[in-house]
């Protein structure tokens, strides 16, 4: 190795970034520099160097200095900051712009021109930056990108007006050039509700969490035999958080009380838990039953919902509502995977699509129920293993599901994450369509993907219990 190629490594291995493109090296391209390991990155200009600082907790700053004999007249960081307001990202970039001409001493700002966009599925804002310091008029660009979750990441550049026109463009595309190093994609799941959020606390009581009512809602599907559909298990949630605002010193304590059982039960055998489990159910089944019959609304709620679904096993003329609606969830979430968001068909759309489902499977052959029947039983645990899947696995399941809905792209060999991104960019399906299109697709086809996720239960164990 040449050893000005070398020193160039080492130079760059020290400050922690990763190697750019010398001036001299061919065509003059420079490498893309990454941010403080947050997935995304700029391009820094050629001859310019940088220095990195901590400006404060979680943050991350890259200080940009130009050329000798123009120091004074560009200023250029990169930042990486956490997310604190779950604002879009036109306001943030407002909220840096004010941050940026405070540091440099500036009464006020202009962003004659602003831009919200979406690249590789994250959200971008771009603008140019106009302020006065004393009695130098600045001017530059500002661009601020959600980098993922919990970061966001800025670029911005300032020249004094009367700077070289070079110097002014190589600015401008530094702070252009901050762009995401991997795709994002919209999870489907989410990270789910807090177990430990505080549902209802009396002055001298425990607070009642959801994980009580959580363990309430497990108890009282082993009472019944079944798992609730995802639509009806939140209508339970939502019933039983109902009852614990509304009810008094006893009914917060058996919630509580249920949920202790369950976690001292842990260290017994598989059926004693289940036995435990059943009977805490039953009572509490038992309990609500009396309440809805004196007209207690929570109970009466929660009652009238288990009464529309009875255990029903398949028959000859068609699926009954329970399986009918875990064959939606299933279809669901490859549709969401497919149109990048969650089809929320509710009311009669949904009734329609539960008795098209119930019509179809009477016309479908044994080895085409039981991969219905595969897909049913999956049902219950697909969100926990979505979430415990590695992202291997979510990126498989990804992009079969996009070519399911997709038939011009059925053919083409599996996308990578930045193709399969530009795939559902270029041919957006509406979630509903998507639904729609996976129930229509071969049973055998929607059993065979979501098997792609670990943790998939034998065939032979198909269907809600």
């Amino acid at each position: 190795m040449p050893r000005r190629v070398l020193i160039v490594l080492v130079l760059c291995a020290a400050i922690g970034l990763r190697p750019c493109a010398p001036s001299w090296a061919a065509d003059d391209v420079p490498a893309a520099t990454t941010l403080g390991g947050a997935p995304a990155s700029v391009v820094l200009p050629a001859g310019w160097t940088t220095r990195e600082e901590a400006p404060a907790s979680g943050q991350w700053r890259l200080v940009l200095v130009a050329p000798s004999g123009h120091a004074g007249r560009v200023l250029a960081e990169a930042r990486v900051f956490p997310v604190e307001d779950d604002d879009p990202p036109a306001q943030v970039l407002m909220k840096a712009a004010g941050l940026v001409a405070k540091q440099v001493g500036a009464f006020g700002f202009g962003t004659p021109r602003l831009e919200s966009r979406v690249l590789l599925g994250r959200a971008l804002a771009d603008a140019d930056l106009e302020l006065r310091a004393g009695a130098t008029r600045l001017v530059g660009r500002l661009c601020v990108l959600r980098a993922g979750p919990a970061l966001w990441a800025m670029a911005w550049s300032l020249c004094s007006e009367d700077a070289p026109e070079a110097l002014r463009e190589a600015a401008r595309g530094f702070a252009g050039s901050l762009e995401p190093t991997e795709p994002a994609f919209v999870e489907p799941y989410g990270a789910g509700p807090d177990p430990e959020r505080v549902l209802a606390q009396a002055q001298g009581e425990e607070p009642v969490r959801r994980r009580h009512v959580e363990a309430t809602v497990a108890c009282l599907e082993a009472a019944l035999g079944l798992s609730l559909p995802r639509l009806w298990r939140e209508e339970a949630h939502a019933a039983l958080a109902q009852d614990v605002a509304r009810g008094g010193p006893k009914a917060r304590a058996g919630y509580r009380d249920v949920a202790r059982r369950l976690h001292d039960a842990q260290g017994l055998p598989a059926a004693e838990r289940a036995a435990l489990a059943q009977q805490a159910g039953a009572r509490v089944l038992q309990e609500l039953r009396a309440r809805a019959a004196e007209a207690y609304p929570p109970a009466a709620r929660i009652t009238m919902m288990l009464a529309t679904l009875p255990s029903v096993p398949p028959g000859p003329a068609g699926l009954p509502l329970l399986h009918a609606e875990h064959l939606l969830e299933s279809a669901s979430l490859v549709a969401a995977l497919a149109a990048e968001g969650w089809p929320e068909v509710v009311g009669p759309e949904r009734r329609a699509l539960r008795e098209r489902a119930s019509a179809r499977w009477a016309t479908l052959d044994a080895a085409a129920q039981a991969a219905w029947l595969e897909a049913v039983a999956a049902s219950p645990t697909l969100a926990a293993r979505w979430r415990e899947a590695p992202r291997s696995a979510q990126q498989a399941l990804r992009a079969q599901a996009a070519r399911l809905v997709r038939p011009a792209a059925a053919a083409q060999p599996p996308p990578d994450a930045r193709a399969l991104r530009g795939l559902l960019d270029a041919e957006p399906v509406a979630p509903a369509a998507a639904l729609a299109a996976v129930l229509e697709a071969e049973p055998a086809v929607l059993a065979a993907l979501l098997r792609v996720l670990p943790g998939a239960a034998p065939a032979a164990q198909a269907g809600p219990r």
